[in-house]
């Protein structure tokens, strides 16, 4: 993977960086988002700025978005400042100020060779017009740099009054502009009510779907629906993590298939039955060598009661199947006392039957066939309710530009193709340049608008538009809302790999966990279980000056707790998840707590800052 400067990196082409934790992934965008302002987005002479309102930059909450909008004001009045020096010199290769900041510290060196290359091009290409395009001397005069300082200071200024109506959004606050900014192109209703919540509007539509297709259940069929799901509170449970989602429910039976197997378990009960009855089963069981000790010996009064009932279901205990009367079972020497003749009765075969009937109904067959029935009506439903009611939900946003977006030549509708090719320009004009932070967050809805947007090898259109993935498929924390490590990982093989960068330095832990994190890592054989998400070694950007002293000992930079069963309790062989983390957490406060305390005692804890001045903790 290439290491990323933010200097050079080209954005006039779709990339992906990968950031670790702590390697300066905000620090890179803001520094990438001024060059996009001021122009510098590829190697040419020539400058083509971009517009805060031209520049999206997207990201997955509320609160990151007022992060990011407050870390590019501070940017760009970082380099006001620097361009209040009058130590410019237009020398793309001058780095080192002799001034410094308010607070003493030295500017950023990126951030001074940015604006000297800025200054460079806006002169250079200046002199270039007034020349006919002849070359123009490296060397830029005084005045003319004083006039480049102040062209750059004032769009800075003019970005920094602005900054509040820069196009840094959520995703659902990208779709939401686009779908009103291009009501036409999206053939979007101008009056739609704007809800949050879509929960009672499905929960409708799952009301709808119980008493057209549940209630009218009975028999057998209601059984099986009854033992999965008893209340549509239980359904919707069931079904609502994929409900507005492109997921396929497997296995996948046709409905033939369906009403074959509900078919075949009624009569094979029915047959059982009688069978049942006419031979006194039960009866060639009490009395065969079957181990009294046993589990088939001891349920037989459960099979009889059921086959003296109307009942479709007998009284199972957990874990129990047809399968403990099979032939498999009944021909097993080892339920029999010694040297005994194993039981072979016809009626086995017709349990086998039963077994494997009640085999694909209970392992996904019923319930994948009523979860893709309901997911299908309530999809539909709802979505009639909203049109109904003119209403539209966050989920929606996504879906309906996505589907605006996604219109092909296969449409019937030459006029929808048309309107989508104006789409896909419009917000190409309007955002040329996109920055999607926390990737690894993305869902496929989310990626499938960004690539038809952005990925401009699925059409000939010249526009130039382009997108800059980050994010860091190590940290994806949001599956639980329908992220997709996967999608990151089409993503990343979407993409050449001379467009995957990654940045190199963790500039915030300390030197010795960065290199103790390396050792542990490197050594896994499986990394991350996917060969697309390597390990990527950081270097440690920090000073190792930093020391925190305990007991007048460097304190451990990683620390491993190993927990380990209850030696007195020999039938505990660990620990369930919940239990561990609360059992861990304790311990790290026990030792935060145990830092702070001992900054009172006769040999208290210290820490060292980057001046080597040591200062109690």
């Amino acid at each position: 993977m290439n290491k990323l400067n933010p200097l050079t990196l080209p954005l006039d082409q779709n990339a992906l960086i990968e950031a670790s934790a702590g390697t300066g992934k905000t620090y890179t965008i803001t520094t990438l988002y001024l060059r996009a302002l001021l122009g510098l987005v590829d190697t040419k002479t020539t400058l083509t700025p971009k517009s805060i309102e031209q520049i999206l930059v997207v990201t997955f909450t509320e609160a990151a978005t007022q992060e990011i909008r407050d870390r590019v004001r501070k940017k760009l009045l970082e380099a006001q400042q620097v361009l209040l020096t009058d130590e410019l010199t237009g020398d793309p290769n001058q780095s080192v100020l002799q001034q410094t900041t308010n607070t003493g510290d030295s500017f950023d060196s990126n951030l001074v060779q940015l604006l000297n290359t800025y200054i460079h091009r806006l002169l250079t290409s200046s002199a270039e017009i007034q020349k006919g395009n002849e070359p123009a001397s490296k060397v830029h005069n005084e005045q003319d740099i004083k006039k480049a300082v102040l062209q750059g200071y004032h769009r800075l200024q003019n970005a920094i009054t602005l900054i509040d109506e820069a196009s840094i959004f959520t995703i659902h606050g990208f779709c939401h502009r686009c779908i009103k900014q291009f009501a036409f192109e999206t053939n979007s209703s101008f009056e739609q009510t704007f809800e949050m919540d879509n929960k009672p509007i499905l929960q409708g539509a799952l009301y709808d779907f119980w008493r057209k297709h549940v209630v009218p259940l009975d028999g057998v069929e209601f059984g099986w629906f009854e033992q999965n799901w008893r209340n549509p509170e239980g359904l919707y449970k069931a079904i609502a993590s994929v409900l507005g989602k492109n997921i396929d429910i497997t296995p996948a039976l046709d409905t033939s298939r369906y009403n074959e197997l509900i078919n075949d378990y009624q009569s094979l009960i029915i047959n059982l039955k009688q069978e049942w009855k006419k031979s006194d089963f039960s009866k060639l069981l009490a009395e065969s060598d079957l181990k009294k000790t046993g589990k088939i010996y001891k349920r037989i009064g459960v099979l009889t009661e059921f086959v003296q009932s109307d009942n479709w279901f007998p009284e199972f205990e957990k874990g129990e199947e047809w399968g403990l009367w099979g032939s498999d079972s009944l021909n097993n020497a080892s339920n029999y006392k010694a040297k005994s003749e194993p039981l072979n009765h016809p009626i086995s075969q017709t349990i086998d039957k039963l077994a494997e009937v009640v085999h694909q109904l209970k392992n996904g067959g019923f319930q994948s066939h009523w979860l893709r029935l309901a997911k299908d009506y309530i999809e539909n439903r709802a979505q009639q309710i909203k049109n109904e009611q003119q209403i539209i939900n966050p989920d929606d946003l996504l879906t309906q530009l996505l589907n605006a977006i996604n219109a092909t030549s296969t449409v019937e509708n030459w006029d929808v193709v048309e309107d989508n090719n104006l789409l896909l320009h419009a917000i190409r004009t309007k955002y040329p340049l996109a920055f999607i932070d926390e990737f690894q967050d993305t869902d496929p809805v989310q990626y499938g608008i960004f690539n038809a947007i952005y990925n401009r090898s699925q059409d000939s259109e010249t526009t130039t538009a382009n997108m800059i993935l980050i994010g860091d498929p190590k940290q994806a924390i949001y599956k639980f809302r329908g992220a997709d490590i996967f999608t990151y990982i089409k993503a990343k093989q979407d993409l050449a790999d001379s467009q995957h960068y990654t940045l190199d330095t963790n500039w915030r832990s300390h030197p010795k966990l960065v290199n103790a994190v390396n050792q542990v890592f490197k050594q896994s054989v499986e990394g991350f279980k996917q060969k697309e998400i390597p390990f990527e070694s950081v270097l440690a950007g920090k000073s190792d000056t930093f020391k925190l002293i305990d007991n007048g000992k460097d304190a451990n930079q990683l620390t491993f707790c190993h927990l380990l069963p209850d030696t007195q309790a020999p039938d505990k062989v660990g620990f369930k998840q919940s239990d561990a983390e609360g059992i861990l957490a304790k311990w790290c406060a026990s030792q935060i707590q145990q830092t702070l305390l001992s900054a009172t005692s006769d040999d208290p804890s210290t820490y060292i800052d980057k001046q080597g001045k040591v200062l109690p903790v």
